[in-house]
């Protein structure tokens, strides 16, 4: 039988939103507007759109111990 130690890093991004809303997210929390051709994420609070180029980002290494 397999046992996974390690899952790989994971980027955690985090954004803070003119509301004063600070929040994490993952890439799989992106969307993209077609029109502008730009990945953005809405904040959770307001429902602002935040550009994803515009936050900062972070990398975490998952273990069994985690999940």
């Amino acid at each position: 039988m397999k046992k996974i130690l390690s899952h790989g890093s994971i980027k955690v991004y985090r954004a803070k939103c003119s509301c004063d809303c600070e929040f994490e997210y993952q890439s799989s929390d992106v969307e993209f507007n077609r029109e502008a051709m730009l990945p953005y994420v809405v904040c959770p609070e307001c429902g602002t759109h935040i550009r994803h180029s515009e936050c900062s980002v972070t990398t975490t290494r998952m273990t069994t111990e985690s999940l």
